[in-house]
C-alpha cells in the first residue's frame, strides 16, 4: 500500500471500506432463524400440523415444483396425513419415537424407526432434501453473497 500511488491508495481504501460496510450491513442477515429449521424427523413431523406444514410447502412451492413436480408434493402431503395416522393408531410406533434419543442419532436412523422411511418414501425423502439442501447450502451460499465470499471447495459437501 505504501508504495501506491495516493489516487490508488485512495481506491484501495475505499474498495476495502464499501466492503466492511456491506459486511456489517449483512451480518444479521447470516444469523440462522428458527423458521429455517423446518421439521425433518418423523418426530417433529408428528407434532407438525398440516396447516403448519402447507405453510413451509408454500413458502417453497417454486423450488419444489421443480425438484418435485405438483404430484410429488400432493404425494409428499398425502404421506404426512398418512404418518399422522399411523402415529395415532400405533401405539408401538409412538413409544418407539418417543423412547429414541434424537440427540445424537443421523437422519437416516430416525428414519429407520418403525419402518418410518420405508412406509413414507416420499416424505423421507422430501425431509432430506429440506435438511441438507434448504436451510444450509442455499442459504449460506446466498447469505454469503452479500460480502462477496464463497465457501471454500473443501467446506463444499
Amino acid at each position: 500500500l505504501a508504495e501506491l500511488p495516493k489516487a490508488q491508495k485512495q481506491s484501495v481504501i475505499v474498495a476495502v471500506a464499501r466492503t466492511y460496510v456491506l459486511a456489517a450491513s449483512g451480518i444479521d442477515d447470516l444469523v440462522v432463524s428458527e423458521a429455517l429449521a423446518y421439521p425433518v424427523t418423523p418426530k417433529e413431523l408428528c407434532a407438525t400440523s398440516m396447516p403448519q406444514f402447507s405453510e413451509i410447502i408454500k413458502s417453497l412451492r417454486p423450488r419444489l415444483a421443480d425438484a418435485f413436480g405438483e404430484a410429488q408434493i400432493d404425494t409428499i402431503a398425502a404421506e404426512l396425513r398418512a404418518l399422522h395416522k399411523y402415529h395415532a393408531d400405533s401405539k408401538s410406533f409412538r413409544d418407539i419415537i418417543a423412547a429414541f434419543d434424537h440427540r445424537l442419532a443421523t437422519f437416516d436412523s430416525m428414519w429407520l424407526l418403525g419402518g418410518a422411511g420405508k412406509r413414507f418414501p416420499h416424505l423421507a425423502a422430501f425431509c432430506g432434501t429440506l435438511a441438507s439442501v434448504f436451510p444450509n447450502t442455499a442459504t449460506v451460499e446466498s447469505d454469503f453473497s452479500i460480502i462477496v465470499c464463497e465457501k471454500p471447495t473443501s467446506a463444499r459437501v
